[in-house]
């Protein structure tokens, strides 16, 4: 068993809870027991590893428009910046935003946003050195709800990066609290970066000029901190109680909530990671956007033991550049990104024709044998041969990987493990715990999990009669996965204290994530509770585990699953991986006349030819035979879709790339309703048996 079970903790209608194997009391044991508070933890960092590498960010070259090497200030330089920062803020609010919001007495908020930038981390110090707190902007998410979260948080000094000014200004009546507006870059666009290349001396002047007509402090960071090193003013420490951060959530069906982070939780929640098996003298690539949750307690819990923080530039066109410059020994993955990286690599390795596919076959299984046997995933001649090419991708030195948001589809999460000889561990988390709750073992060789309940966490299962799923069963119970632990917040911004939606009087948080206790002690997610749905044959599908499962196939870029109480089938909503499905789709599509293959029908052509689609419906129901599928639950028709999710403007995707069902559902009505008439008059492509 990899978790361990509590004896005698089960009740009706739940599950027995279980625990970190090492952790079996529920507690975190005593070490770092007097880091209590963010605060301490850079504190920790600054005294026991002085003038280490800390923050690094590469050199941006204006004139080529082009990154160079990255370029680093050390944890005592850092020291220094957040101390006259922290200083000047001090100023700063006192002559111009010295009030304090009703949600939180006593305490300011500081916006911020920016790309990932060393200007993010210390700004986000900085605040907690004068009791403040962070409110986390994404760069990705949109103006309205940029402007959402500066209007609920109330905050009246926003920190951004200089390309973000413009719009602040030009939209500032839509954001009555803000007042400050302080420049990550050099108003004199002294040090160019990315961020100041539309500008020049004159249009910067400009910016300044339009701040003051309209009431607006314009400065740059650079003066606020030379405003500290001239005016030192005392620290005005947190405590435990007090809230760090603002983590909005994703979004996925209702509008988003701020989630009111405090010290406490987010310290509980850093060392749940460290403890969990951080590691030492770590260099950690961020890239995942800092006003997640899931970003900062990675580089929080790497902390503990020491860790070079590579920021990315942000672009995508260079993300690997960065990758290859930094070499990262640590990073928290996007699905997605892995996804798309394994594509090309599996297709010039273990997917590859003739001799070299063959021997990249050979190696990879011989490796992936030894890995699963418990030997590790190291090979001294294979490695050597065939996949450092591989791992060269990532800058060669990565020996961890953490994955979460959507699961990791299985032959992905092996052949990482395999070509960059790494450990790849899958975990689960929400905002609502500051991305904290299971993660996979490092020990952990299997795949289709998310591993046991993190130090210091229970988790365990409700039933849910109305789907069958039992938490009591003795052999893989299923229900709605609960977790409790301090890393809980305990509420959301503007909305009552302890929201009787958020906690129970136990303390357990419901998740609505849908999961099962594996016979190895690993738990996974099989779905989410309010995406669920019966069809007209009382078959339950959650709909999410089946969409991971058809992406794997490397005709499916993007898919959405849909179905009704009403409708006996399921249809699905498809974007192809445009490449492949034109290589495939060609051979089913015949000239009317005469009877030939057609020689070139476009991309936008195939998606909507009904043999297309109706050989696209075989090759999912192949999939679903598989793996074992009921055939209540087989796809019965598709529709095809040449763009993209994340490229048409139906908003079909959150920040962190979750599908809103709801959005899709009526941006794809009239498909829809079209596939489910033709399946009630038996004219759509069917399957079912």
């Amino acid at each position: 068993m990899q978790s361990y079970k509590v004896p005698s903790s089960q009740v009706p209608g739940h599950s027995y809870i279980i625990r970190h194997p090492s952790f079996k009391d529920g507690s975190q044991g005593q070490k770092y027991k007097n880091i209590i508070t963010l605060w301490d933890i850079f504190q920790h960092e600054v005294t026991v590893f002085p003038k280490r590498e800390f923050l690094g960010a590469r050199a941006f070259d204006p004139l080529t428009g082009r990154a160079g090497s990255y370029q680093w200030i050390t944890t005592t330089e850092a020291s220094d910046i957040v101390e006259n920062l922290g200083s000047g803020l001090d100023h700063v609010y006192s002559e111009h935003a010295s009030e304090c919001p009703v949600a939180t007495p006593g305490q300011q908020p500081l916006a911020i946003c920016a790309p990932n930038r060393p200007e993010w981390l210390l700004a986000e110090f900085a605040a907690f050195r004068s009791r403040r707190y962070t409110v986390g902007i994404s760069d990705d998410i949109g103006v309205e709800n940029a402007e959402m979260a500066i209007n609920s948080s109330e905050s009246a000094v926003v920190v951004c990066s200089m390309d973000k000014i413009p719009r602040m200004l030009n939209r500032i009546k839509v954001t009555p609290s803000v007042k400050v507006i302080i420049s990550m870059d050099d108003l004199d666009c002294s040090k160019p970066s990315v961020a100041t290349q539309p500008f020049s001396v004159e249009t910067a002047a400009e910016l300044q000029k339009q701040a003051k007509a309209l009431g607006i402090v314009l400065l740059d960071m650079a003066g606020v901190i030379e405003l500290g090193r001239q005016r030192p003013t005392d620290a005005n420490l947190p405590s435990p109680a007090d809230v760090c951060t603002v983590s909005f959530t994703s979004g996925t069906l209702a509008a988003k909530k701020g989630v009111l982070c405090t010290h406490a939780s987010n310290v509980f929640a850093s060392k749940c990671a460290c403890l969990a098996g951080c590691l030492k003298d770590s260099t950690y690539f961020s890239f995942i956007p800092m006003s997640y949750c899931a970003d900062r307690n990675s580089i929080y819990a790497l902390m503990y033991e020491h860790t070079r923080i590579g920021l990315s530039l942000c672009i995508p066109e260079t993300l690997l550049d960065d990758f290859q410059q930094l070499g990262p020994t640590v990073f928290l993955a996007d699905p997605n990104l892995l996804n798309k990286i394994y594509e090309k690599a599996a297709a010039a390795t273990i997917h590859a024709s003739g001799m070299v596919g063959a021997m990249a076959r050979y190696a990879y299984n011989a490796k992936l044998q030894i890995f699963k046997s418990g030997g590790g995933t190291k090979h001294a001649f294979w490695d050597k041969i065939l996949f450092s090419k591989v791992a060269q991708i990532f800058g060669g030195r990565v020996q961890t990987i953490y994955c979460g948001g959507t699961a990791l589809i299985p032959e992905v999460q092996d052949f990482f493990r395999i070509a960059l000889s790494c450990d790849l561990l899958q975990g689960y988390g929400q905002t609502e715990t500051f991305g904290c709750g299971v993660l996979q073992l490092a020990t952990d060789t299997t795949t289709g999990n998310i591993g046991v309940p993190m130090p210091g966490v229970d988790v365990r299962l409700r039933s849910i009669p109305d789907m069958n799923l039992s938490a009591t069963s003795p052999i893989c119970p299923k229900g709605e996965l609960m977790i409790r632990g301090k890393c809980i917040v305990s509420r959301y911004l503007k909305m009552p204290e302890n929201p009787k939606d958020l906690v129970d009087d136990e303390g357990w948080m419901a998740t609505d994530d849908i999961a099962r206790f594996n016979e190895d002690g690993t738990i996974s997610i099989i779905g989410r509770m309010k995406n669920s749905f019966k069809t007209a044959r009382f078959c339950w599908v959650a709909p999410e585990s089946m969409e991971l499962m058809y992406s794997a196939h490397p005709l499916v870029h993007n898919i959405f699953v849909h179905g009704t109480p009403d409708e006996r089938d399921l249809i699905a909503i498809v974007s192809p991986e445009r490449e492949p499905f034109i290589q495939w789709a060609r051979k089913y599509v015949k000239d009317k006349e005469s009877d030939a293959l057609a020689k070139q029908p476009s991309y936008e052509d195939l998606c909507s030819n009904e043999a297309v689609c109706k050989a696209l419906v075989d090759e999912l129901r192949n999939i679903a035979i598989k793996n074992n599928i009921q055939t209540e639950a087989y796809i019965a028709a598709v529709h095809c879709d040449p763009t993209p999710f994340e490229s048409n403007n139906g908003g079909l995707f959150t920040s962190t790339r979750k599908l809103r069902r709801n959005v899709a559902t009526e941006y794809y009505k009239k498909e829809i309703e079209q596939l489910f008439t033709k399946l009630d008059n038996k004219e759509a492509p069917v399957n079912l048996k």
